[in-house]
Parts: structure tokens; C-alpha cells; sequence
């Protein structure tokens, strides 16, 4: 539809990253990865518009790029390479996440 992240979905899954062992980086590789994959493997069907869309639940989040300020000196020293578990620990310990 006409707003961003507001349409009906049409193929989703499920993916599972260990917090204990993944960074920001392999996090986005997986996703990436398993994005890449699941459009090739249902591609015929979005062609053929044999896909059943289900509406979204929720009202969903919205990022602004100013919101990276908040997390910025959890990730200064290591980048991309901060991992998911300490990213949370100290987020949480600031309140930024649940």
C-alpha cells in the first residue's frame, strides 16, 4: 500500500539468532541470508499472486535515524562486531529496551 511497512504481508518466517554468540554484523548476515532465501523459494507463487496475504498485527515500530544516538556508546568500541547479548545488557540496564 501506499505506506511504508503498512501492507498486507504475504510470506514471512521465523529465524532464530543466539544472542550468546551472534554480533550486529552475523545478525544482519543471517537475516540477510535468510531474507534472500525465502523470496527465492516462494518466488513462483508471489509471481502468480497464489499467495493469501494476512494483515499486520499490531501498530508495528518506526526508527529514526536520531535514535541511534542512544546506543551509539554501546557499540563505539567494537562496531559491527558487538554482540547481540552485551548490546542488550547494557540497553536494559539504561531502560532503552525491554
Amino acid at each position: 500500500d501506499e505506506g511504508i511497512d503498512t501492507g498486507d504481508i504475504i510470506i514471512q518466517k521465523e529465524v532464530f539468532i543466539d544472542e550468546n554468540k551472534e554480533t550486529l554484523k552475523s545478525s544482519y548476515n543471517i537475516l540477510h541470508r535468510e531474507i534472500l532465501e525465502l523470496f527465492e523459494e516462494n518466488w513462483g507463487e508471489i509471481k502468480s499472486d497464489n499467495l493469501i496475504p494476512k494483515k499486520q498485527k499490531g501498530r508495528g515500530s518506526i526508527h529514526f535515524k536520531r535514535d541511534y544516538s542512544q546506543f551509539e556508546p554501546f557499540i563505539k568500541e567494537k562496531g559491527w562486531d558487538t554482540t547481540i547479548k552485551y548490546l542488550k545488557k547494557e540497553c536494559s540496564k539504561h531502560r532503552f529496551i525491554k
